[in-house]
């Protein structure tokens, strides 16, 4: 064999280990990405059995729902209190392992209208005002629920129609509008 054919040889031998070594890194890149989704799909579907298995939490939940939860400063220490603070830890936990990027926009869409009924209710918005006062007085600098407050606008820019924009509903009007 001579040295111009073993130099080729080696070349060939070194082009196929690095094909062999790049479909290798492909295929694990392609299993890992599978096994995350697999682990998020899991994750989903059991935050939405245990978000809401917590007796306490699904009446807060329902209470708000259904627009009868009614903040006043009567609501500190009355039995309504740890159920919204539990419901509301819940769901900032769940804000906090997608900002932890465990979770993408897609996964919190499952959760999208739970979500924003809890977040939009003017009454659970009027108990953060008093919480951001209370930590406020005591010097901090971080608010309350801030993971979840944060994600909460995430998911209503992306998930949540906004009827009352006025170009929106010019549009809208347009096209139900009877032609002439």
């Amino acid at each position: 064999m001579t040295n111009e054919t073993l130099n080729v040889w080696i070349f060939v031998v070194r082009v196929l280990t690095f094909l062999a070594v790049t479909i290798g890194l492909f295929l694990t890149f392609k299993q890992l990405r599978a096994n995350a989704r697999q682990k998020a799909a899991e994750f989903v579907t059991t935050a939405q059995e245990s978000l809401f298995a917590n007796e306490r939490s699904l009446q807060m939940y329902y209470l708000i729902e259904y627009g009868d939860f009614t903040y006043t400063q009567d609501f500190h220490k009355s039995p309504f209190e740890k159920p919204l603070d539990e419901l509301l830890y819940q769901l900032e936990n769940l804000a906090r392992i997608y900002r932890s990027n465990h979770l993408n926009i897609a996964d919190l869409g499952h959760f999208a209208y739970r979500y924003l009924v809890v977040y939009q209710d003017s009454e659970v918005q009027k108990y953060f005002a008093t919480l951001d006062d209370w930590y406020e007085k005591r010097g901090l600098t971080v608010r309350p629920f801030s993971a979840f407050r944060d994600v909460g606008q995430i998911i209503e820019r992306k998930y949540y129609m906004k009827i009352y924009d006025e170009d929106r509903v010019r549009k809208l009007l347009e096209k139900i509008k009877p032609q002439d």
